[in-house]
């Protein structure tokens, strides 16, 4: 799975969406959110190869969206849902 941050530059959203083929791509938050729920610093792209965990990814941001009535979802949030934190 391929996560990018949704203020990415377009050059690194489409090497990277071109590069995914057969490979799930989600954009999810700005890069520093996405930094922040893996504890780094700002970044513009998460790969995620264990498929159990882009599994519980992709579910915590399909719960997370429908209870934000459809809304954006913040990555610490789905950080906190993988986890079992929230």
């Amino acid at each position: 799975m391929v996560i990018l941050a949704e203020d990415a530059s377009p050059a690194t959203k489409e090497t990277f969406e071109k590069a995914a083929r057969g490979v799930s791509v989600i954009f999810l938050g700005t890069k520093e959110q996405l930094g922040k729920a893996v504890g780094k610093p700002a970044r513009a792209v998460l790969c995620v190869k264990d498929a159990g965990l882009a599994q519980a990814i992709i579910k915590a941001v399909n719960t997370s969206k429908m209870e934000a009535g459809g809304n954006h979802v913040r990555p610490e949030q789905i950080a906190d849902q993988v986890r079992g934190d929230g």
